[in-house]
C-alpha cells in the first residue's frame, strides 16, 4: 500500500501490499475484500455479538436521502474548505462515502466501523482507499493526513490531532 495512510492496527507498522492482502514487518496480515477494502477492526475490542455501525437498510436510506440534494449545502461547505489540499484527505466515519466522493483530492481515504458502509463506499469509489476500523484507535500513520474530515460521526479529537500533518486542515460537521 505504497502511499497509504493506513498502518497495522496491532503494531503501527507500514504495510507491504501483496495484491490480495497486506502484511506488516511484524508479520500481521490482512486480506483485501472483493470490493478492495481492508478490515482493520481488531478482534476482541468489541463484543462478539456486536454488529458495529449502520445496517444495510439505514445505509440505503441515507444514500437515497443524500442523493436528493437535501444536504448539498453541507457537502458544498465541506468541499469548499478542502479545495486545494495537497495530500491525503481522511474521512473518519465515512459511511457509504457520499461526502468523500465530492472532495477534489488526489488521495482520498475513508474509515468506518460499519463493514456494510465500507463495502458500499468501496464499490462506488474505486479510486479511494477504505478500511473498516475504529475512529477512536485509528490505524493511520501519525502526521500523514493533509486534511481530516468528519461529518456527523463519532470521533476522537486526540486521534485527529495525531494523524493530521502539521498545518493540515480539520473539517467537522
Amino acid at each position: 500500500m505504497t502511499g497509504s495512510v493506513f498502518v497495522c492496527p496491532h503494531c503501527g507498522a507500514d504495510f507491504v501490499d501483496t495484491g490480495s492482502s497486506v502484511r506488516c514487518a511484524e508479520g500481521h496480515s490482512f486480506d483485501r475484500a472483493r470490493e478492495g477494502y481492508l478490515n482493520l477492526l481488531v478482534a476482541g475490542r468489541l463484543s462478539s455479538s456486536a454488529v458495529p455501525g449502520d445496517t444495510a437498510g439505514s445505509l440505503t436510506a441515507r444514500r437515497r436521502f443524500l442523493s436528493s440534494g437535501a444536504y448539498a449545502p453541507i457537502s458544498n461547505a465541506v468541499v469548499d474548505l478542502l479545495v486545494g489540499v495537497d495530500g491525503p484527505v481522511l474521512d473518519i466515519g465515512c459511511g457509504e462515502g457520499w461526502y468523500l466522493s465530492r472532495v477534489p483530492a488526489a488521495h482520498r481515504a475513508g474509515i468506518d466501523i460499519s463493514k456494510r458502509a465500507v463495502q458500499m463506499a468501496s464499490r462506488s469509489m474505486s479510486d479511494a482507499e477504505f478500511v473498516v476500523g475504529n475512529a477512536h484507535r485509528l490505524p493511520v500513520r501519525s502526521g500523514s493526513c493533509a486534511a481530516v474530515m468528519n461529518v456527523f460521526a463519532p470521533h476522537s479529537m486526540d486521534e485527529i490531532m495525531r494523524v493530521l500533518a502539521p498545518g493540515g486542515r480539520w473539517v467537522t460537521v
